[in-house]
């Protein structure tokens, strides 16, 4: 699991090699809850600052490992995004 904070380099890269990777869209308030995603979702494709101002990115190639942490204290009410649907086989 990494964190990508101020690091749009690095966020872009771990896509790249990542394309069946998972990442939480963190926001730095916590609120509105955080949403789990494809790495592939195309809501953020083409967009810039991604994980500047009131966001940042947790990526994992592992599902469980976001959910996890995400449930044992970060935000536990996070919900997964509708349009690329990461919990769909």
């Amino acid at each position: 699991m990494l964190k990508f904070d101020n690091d749009e380099e690095g966020y872009r890269a771990w896509l790249a090699a990542n394309p069946t990777g998972y990442f939480l869209n963190c926001y730095r308030n916590s609120r509105p809850a955080w949403r789990l995603h494809r790495a592939t979702c195309y809501t953020f494709s083409g967009r810039d600052n991604l994980t500047t101002g009131q966001y940042y990115k947790v990526c994992s190639t592992q599902i469980e490992e976001l959910t996890n942490w995400a449930e044992q204290g970060s935000d536990p009410d996070y919900g997964a995004c509708k349009s690329c649907n990461p919990f769909a086989s």
